[in-house]
């Protein structure tokens, strides 16, 4: 079902625009474990699992970790910032129609559903671009880099850690290592590893209140902002867009 859902809509969106395109999809249950991996459009062409092995900008996507961030060292939801930053060395970040920022005042929540690249590059820079590293870490996001434009995704990560993060973000702030192997038997029969048995219980790595608040805000970029072609008539979904420079890379990581 996953091949098919994947390998449809990039077919469709192919001929809409007429450029070659590839993809990539991971299913996962909120605690880590994975459901379905879709590494690309066609393995006999291609073997390269870009689920697990590809690492691509996440552009917006990577938001999250800093607004969780900042949700972590004084903000809430309804916290006022404004669509502008300081520059950081000779480099200032831009939105996506070009600009520099408008100069308003919004909320945190307004900030984040219309992605505004200004406002998630200064929380950065207050908040401390280390935090946001450690934040990255913590959920299991391993080898972003330290950059002035950080903040809109400029590091390549693989969609199975990213989407083990979002997991978090799923079960109420527990760890959510990505996982496939329930049991291990050796060659007498013998059971040698039980997930069940042999793993600790999933340890709270996020504070309940600040996963509350990112995901009320998630659910505001389905409803109203950037995600609103992941609205579900049957129930609530909730998540982040993304897009890398030229659009290189399209992502919509989220759960219902």
């Amino acid at each position: 079902a996953a091949q098919e859902a994947m390998v449809t809509t990039l077919r469709s969106t192919q001929t809409r625009r007429g450029a070659p395109f590839a993809g990539a999809m991971v299913a996962m249950d909120p605690d880590g474990a994975v459901r379905a991996i879709v590494g690309g459009i066609d393995y006999g062409e291609s073997q390269f699992n870009r689920a697990t092995h590809a690492r691509r900008q996440p552009g917006s996507s990577f938001k999250i970790y800093v607004y969780a961030t900042a949700l972590e060292n004084g903000y809430n939801a309804k916290s006022m910032v404004r669509d502008a930053s300081s520059s950081c060395g000779n480099w200032s970040p831009r939105n996506y129609n070009g600009s520099g920022g408008s100069g308003r005042s919004l909320t945190v929540t307004d900030a984040f559903k219309v992605s505004l690249n200004t406002t998630a590059a200064d929380l950065s820079f207050k908040v401390g671009r280390e935090k946001v590293l450690e934040m990255t870490r913590r959920l299991g996001v391993n080898g972003v880099k330290r950059t002035c434009s950080m903040a809109l995704g400029d590091t390549g990560i693989t969609l199975l850690e990213h989407t083990g993060a979002y997991a978090v973000f799923a079960n109420g702030g527990k760890q959510a290592r990505p996982y496939a192997v329930l049991e291990l038997f050796n060659s007498k029969g013998e059971l040698i590893y039980s997930r069940e048995r042999d793993e600790p219980p999933a340890s709270q790595i996020v504070n309940a209140r600040v996963v509350e608040q990112m995901n009320q805000m998630m659910q505001a970029v389905v409803t109203e902002g950037t995600g609103r072609r992941a609205i579900l008539d049957f129930t609530h979904a909730v998540g982040k867009t993304g897009t890398s420079s030229g659009w290189r890379d399209a992502w919509f990581v989220g759960f219902t």
